[in-house]
């Protein structure tokens, strides 16, 4: 089961990052999932990789 919602987050010193949140569930191990946030545009994009290099 997945689920993905968009989410506007604030940065501090980034400002707006604008990502896709999905959670992707496992209905037989209820204590395992897998969380991924993915940049919905190219300046959030750029904001997640300049998070990355830091």
């Amino acid at each position: 089961m997945r689920t993905t919602v968009p989410m506007d987050l604030r940065h501090p010193t980034l400002g707006r990052v604008d990502v896709d949140y999905q959670v992707w569930l496992q209905p037989d191990s209820p204590d395992h999932r897998l969380e991924a946030c993915t940049p919905r545009d190219a300046a959030s994009r750029d904001a997640l990789r300049l998070l990355a290099s830091r």
